[in-house]
């Protein structure tokens, strides 16, 4: 929890730093050192230990400070301010495009639709994956697909993006209706083990090929439903990651240990 709050402090200054440089540009160095000067010693009194590192002369800081009169009620009320703000108002910061922040836990994977910018799938550890469009005006979440009951560790789009397949540790794989935001078939894992990562056969969207905790990659018919007798293997370890080659006749498994190639 504590470097949540140091990112969002560390990108809160990083907001603003943009907008010092140029409306406040300082090119005195005498103004400068005594800045230093001011913030080092405030650090020095807040945590307890002594700066090594001499700016300038003793006196020079001795002048520098007595020009401060730092109030604790006005740290206290900015302090209060900042955390009045959103997740998005606190990283909204130079450089980037939109923050979302829809999921109450963290996200565990991103990805694009195929040959498509404006379509974004979040999978989050709260059990639920978002859809977000990136190119509307503002970006917004177009829809929150809830079928999990544990954290959502991978997903996949299929090769016209009309389908959706997410896995979790649950057990369950998910196919859904992006359009309609519905599922349209749940599958549970041939050895009731947490599911870690999933794809589509790049040239048969009918095969998904998910792997799981227990070093199991399975093949799933997720027209039917059903796992093809001879379409799992044991790869060994926490199988942590599959990618299909193009034309979908071989496949690559990596797990914690070593990564290993098959074909279908």
């Amino acid at each position: 929890m504590a470097a949540a709050f140091q990112q969002q402090i560390f990108a809160l200054d990083a907001r603003f730093n943009a907008y010092r440089a140029q409306i406040f540009p300082i090119s005195d160095i005498e103004t400068i050192k005594k800045y230093l000067n001011i913030r080092s010693q405030l650090l020095q009194r807040r945590y307890g230990v002594q700066d090594n590192i001499s700016l300038s002369s003793s006196s020079s800081r001795q002048r520098s400070s007595s020009k401060v009169n730092l109030s604790v009620e006005d740290v206290n009320l900015n302090a209060k301010k900042r955390n009045d703000l959103t997740i998005s108002e606190n990283y909204a910061f130079s450089g980037v495009h939109h923050i979302f922040d829809q999921h109450h836990e963290q996200v565990s994977m991103v990805k694009f639709a195929n040959n498509d910018r404006s379509k974004l799938c979040c999978a989050s550890h709260d059990g639920s994956v978002s859809i977000c469009d990136v190119t509307a005006t503002p970006p917004q979440v177009t829809a929150i697909l809830k079928g999990h009951t544990k954290a959502v560790t991978g997903c996949d789009w299929s090769a016209s993006n009309e389908l959706l397949v997410t896995c979790g540790e649950d057990g369950a794989l998910c196919l859904w209706d992006v359009a309609r935001g519905v599922c349209l078939r749940r599958a549970a894992d041939q050895l009731n083990a947490p599911l870690l990562c999933c794809t589509f056969q790049p040239a048969n969207n009918n095969i998904v090929i998910a792997g799981n905790a227990r070093g199991m990659v399975a093949i799933l018919n997720v027209s039917t439903g059903i796992y093809p007798r001879g379409g799992s293997s044991i790869l060994g370890g926490r199988v942590l990651s599959i990618a299909c080659e193009s034309s979908g006749r071989m496949f690559w498994a990596g797990n914690d240990k070593v990564m290993e190639q098959s074909k279908l």
